[in-house]
């Protein structure tokens, strides 16, 4: 029987941003719960160290990206239980919290399909079994004539010599950012222009390899803090069975959004609606931000946005706005403890009764009740 408070490892290597944000997510649950874990973040060649402490006696779970349910074995033969996350291998021994890589592949081709493509590809660099997922999905969602296999152990420049000849607009979904990064800027070598001859997507949002990219990228971005939170919720499940070690597995989706930016976007009514879409995800805490303001940023008549938006996203200005506020708010009431006065001030609405006459208007319950109902 092991002390308490518990340890808990949080082991995650595949990318340093998201590592810390899944480790907020954790904290986030265990300080919701009134936890008393420790709890402890490893990242790059984690696997030596946590199976040195499993080994000791002191540590009691584990969350992270595992290779393989032999190495999983490991830690159970140490009364350690754990949390997977992320499809980097097929895990069936515990339960996984992954993101939804089948949703990733059929939105990317279907999105790539709506800008124009004409041909289309699937570029990464490994066999991961999240790319196998996501590439499968991406092949089936894609007229069979329209697809071009490329193979992921090519150099870079010689991929985009082959999407030169391919029929152009090439949609092409990349594995990461770091990879559509890197087929963009190969691709200026062979006088494609992104967002025009060539349409690319990436996954991960990473703000640094858009601006290397010399072009906004396309890219799905990564719930990683959600992602910490519900892997926390699991965790807490295994620690209080009584017998921890018993069978528990299953796979829980987490669905990752598709930002489209220039990279993809070769009309200038897309380029608007998705400066709309930014312009609102960073305004919509600011009180008094509404469609006018919208359109005042954006320079352009309510008339001329209405349409656009509607054309683009088959909704209204204000529908996005509601939207992004309320699912904000819905989050910060789930994930957080703060108070519901500081919750509206973060959604825009800085009186309480104003929120929360809003929030049960469209969510069917208050704030108070809505929280209670989910925690």
């Amino acid at each position: 029987m092991k002390n308490s408070p518990d340890l808990v490892a949080i082991a995650y290597d595949l990318n340093f941003r998201h590592a810390a944000e899944i480790f907020s997510g954790v904290s986030d649950f265990v300080q919701k719960q009134g936890l008393s874990w420790r709890l402890l973040p490893l990242n790059f060649d984690f696997e030596t160290k946590l199976m040195e402490i499993a080994a000791s006696g002191r540590l009691s779970g584990a969350i992270g990206t595992f290779v393989s349910d032999s190495w999983i074995e490991g830690l159970s033969a140490h009364q350690v239980v754990a949390v997977n996350l992320f499809n980097f291998s097929r895990i069936t021994k515990v339960p996984s919290i992954c993101l939804d890589d089948q949703s990733i592949g059929q939105t990317a081709a279907r999105h790539l399909l709506e800008q124009g493509a004409r041909s289309l590809t699937f570029i990464s660099q490994d066999e991961a079994y999240f790319n196998r997922i996501r590439q499968t999905a991406f092949v089936e969602s894609c007229p069979p004539q329209r697809y071009h296999k490329i193979s992921p152990t090519t150099l870079r420049r010689v991929q985009v010599e082959r999407l030169h000849d391919l029929d152009a607009p090439v949609g092409v979904l990349c594995s990461n950012d770091r990879i559509a990064r890197e087929v963009c800027q190969e691709a200026r070598l062979f006088e494609m222009e992104v967002g025009k001859d060539l349409l690319v997507v990436g996954v991960g949002n990473e703000p640094a390899e858009s601006t290397f990219a010399g072009t906004g990228l396309s890219s799905f971005e990564i719930p990683a803090r959600e992602i910490g939170y519900r892997a926390a919720q699991q965790m807490e499940k295994l620690l209080q069975k009584e017998d921890p070690l018993s069978s528990r597995t299953g796979v829980e989706l987490i669905t990752a959004k598709l930002i489209p930016r220039e990279s993809t976007l070769p009309s200038p009514q897309a380029r608007l609606a998705e400066r709309a879409t930014a312009l609102i995800e960073e305004s919509m805490g600011q009180a008094g931000f509404d469609v006018a303001s919208l359109c005042h940023t954006l320079g352009i008549s309510r008339r001329a946005l209405e349409l656009t938006i509607r054309r683009q996203l088959n909704k209204s200005p204000y529908q996005m706005i509601s939207e992004r506020r309320l699912a904000a708010a819905m989050t910060l009431l789930t994930q957080t403890n703060h108070t519901i006065t500081k919750v509206g001030e973060a959604c825009g609405y800085p009186e309480p009764h104003h929120f929360s006459a809003w929030f049960k208007q469209r969510a069917g319950l208050s704030p108070k009740k809505f929280r209670q109902a989910r925690s």
